[in-house]
């Protein structure tokens, strides 16, 4: 399966300066459907030698909050906000969370939220993010288990998932804190990569664009 993300050089977490460059292609009615360019909004990828192409994002299993095994491929026919976190992060990562429970609300109205669009939070520290650790950190956020899945699973199978999608991940000696990068990917119901956010997103940016994804 293709990577779709490549990092680029880590910062020191207080820095959150991490860039995640995203080498998917989108159809140009895709391109069409979410306008690049509107601030802390869907960063889109530009094609690639004149040619349409697309990244399908790689498959993977891993175990989630309530213990159930979960696929990507599970999700086809939904759109997917996925993202990289450690529950012991005090920063970047919950305040993404933050962000995507107030979408999760938007989307609660509108009845997608678990039917049309779900979101996806990996942990990369799955020595101490089990699921009944995971469980609890969602609750903080009151994450609907409907349609958001925290992630871990052993150490070998996140870490290919980290490779597969090049999300930069690096421990700060024994301290327990990673210097890390925090895209939020967004994968339509085909599996492909549309683009994905950086984390100065906003809610509302992020609603106004699975509107346009899904046409109403």
């Amino acid at each position: 399966m293709p990577n779709v993300l490549d990092g680029a050089g880590a910062q020191r977490p207080s820095r959150h300066s991490f860039r995640v460059a995203l080498v998917a292609i989108l159809t140009v009615a895709v391109a069409g459907a979410v306008p690049p360019g509107h601030p802390a909004g869907l960063v889109l990828a530009a094609p690639s030698g004149g040619a349409a192409s697309e990244a399908t994002a790689p498959d993977f299993t891993l175990t989630n909050q309530d213990g159930q095994r979960v696929t990507l491929r599970q999700f086809r026919g939904k759109i997917v906000l996925m993202n990289f976190i450690y529950t012991h992060c005090t920063d970047v990562c919950p305040l993404a969370a933050l962000k995507l429970a107030k979408v999760q609300e938007d989307l609660k109205a509108r009845g997608w939220f678990g039917t049309r669009v779900v979101f996806i939070s990996m942990t990369f520290d799955p020595k101490r993010d089990t699921p009944a650790v995971l469980k609890t950190y969602a609750r903080r956020f009151r994450a609907d288990p409907a349609g958001w899945h925290f992630l871990t699973g052993p150490s070998p199978a996140v870490d290919r998932v980290l490779r597969a999608y090049r999300i930069p991940v690096r421990a700060v000696g024994t301290t327990g804190v990673f210097e890390h990068a925090l895209p939020t990917l967004v994968i339509d119901g085909r599996g492909v990569v549309l683009g994905h956010y950086e984390p100065d997103f906003t809610a509302a940016n992020v609603t106004r664009d699975l509107v346009h994804l899904l046409g109403n």
